[in-house]
């Protein structure tokens, strides 16, 4: 079976030149042949692609909790982060 693998981006804080980065990111991917789901702020200015499914992400929680509770809920082949500087 060839299945697209499954990728979970994690973005909360999609603000500043984070967007542009991010759909990129997603742009990427989708060449790849990647199935996509976005984690983000409810106010995130991204506007996402046909077929990238979005996640609301919950402001004031541990992004590192968070980011691994969201990839086993959806069953993700890869967890991916633009941004490092969210867990410092």
């Amino acid at each position: 079976m060839n299945e697209k693998p499954k990728t979970l981006i994690y973005e909360p804080n999609s603000e500043g030149h984070f967007p542009f980065y991010l759909e990129l990111v997603i742009e990427g991917l989708r060449k790849a042949n990647h199935e996509i789901l976005v984690a983000t702020a409810v106010d995130s200015p991204i506007s996402f692609p046909e077929g990238v499914q979005r996640i609301t992400t919950t402001r004031g929680v541990d992004p590192c909790e968070e980011s691994i509770a969201l990839a086993i809920q959806y069953q993700v082949d890869h967890l991916f982060f633009p941004c490092l500087e969210t867990f410092f």
